[in-house]
């Protein structure tokens, strides 16, 4: 049985989603924080939690320095984070801070069970691209592919990236093609997504 904290600056949504996660069968105690200050106030009592879910529009905190937070006093730490707002930055944003999981808000019920026992689980969740040719393997990227993916997904444009490798900005361009045709893939968006979901940020 697991123990579970929710941080979520609406009242309402936050009651809601503590009744819900508190049905689930696997789980024993939902504990509800409406600011992040407060979950940490918890966390420094020595309060344990096999996962916290947090939003990421709040103040004075937002869900981002939340996350900070937690991973720098433990970074062990699992931590779910969820939102409403569908942006690819604050998706590369949490899993570059430590996260290891992003949920959308407009899920349903079960979804948000499975994400959950996932976590718990020791796995992560990562939105997937629909339009992705799924694989068992990962392409046959170069060397070079794999460094510049890694880039895009971090949001530096082909020019910074040619500055960065050492090369023109039409090679850039090649090895952008390259990796976009090999990952079945078919914009920018769907790259950054990817690489998180393989874990392939350098």
């Amino acid at each position: 049985m697991y123990r579970i904290a929710l941080v979520d600056d609406h009242r309402i949504l936050l009651d809601g989603l503590q009744w819900i996660i508190g049905q689930f069968s696997f789980v024993e105690q939902v504990e509800a924080f409406s600011d992040g200050e407060a979950l940490l106030n918890a966390l420094n009592t020595d309060q344990h939690f096999d996962l916290i879910i947090t939003d990421i529009r709040m103040s004075p905190m937002d869900g981002l320095e939340l996350l900070e937070q937690i991973k720098a006093q433990n970074p062990l730490q699992k931590v779910l984070i969820m939102t409403m707002f569908d942006s690819m930055h604050l998706l590369r944003d949490a899993y570059v801070k430590g996260a290891s999981g992003f949920f959308m808000k407009d899920g349903d019920q079960k979804h948000l069970k499975e994400v959950v026992c996932k976590l718990l689980l020791g796995g992560i969740h990562w939105p997937k691209e629909p339009n992705a040719q799924r694989t068992a393997d990962l392409p046959n990227f170069t060397r070079r592919e794999r460094e510049v993916l890694s880039l895009i997904a971090q949001d530096f444009s082909s020019k910074e990236i040619a500055s960065k490798l050492s090369l023109s900005v039409e090679t850039v361009s090649t090895h952008r093609r390259n990796i976009l045709e090999k990952a079945g893939l078919h914009s920018s968006a769907a790259l950054v997504s990817y690489a998180m979901k393989h874990q392939l940020l350098q």
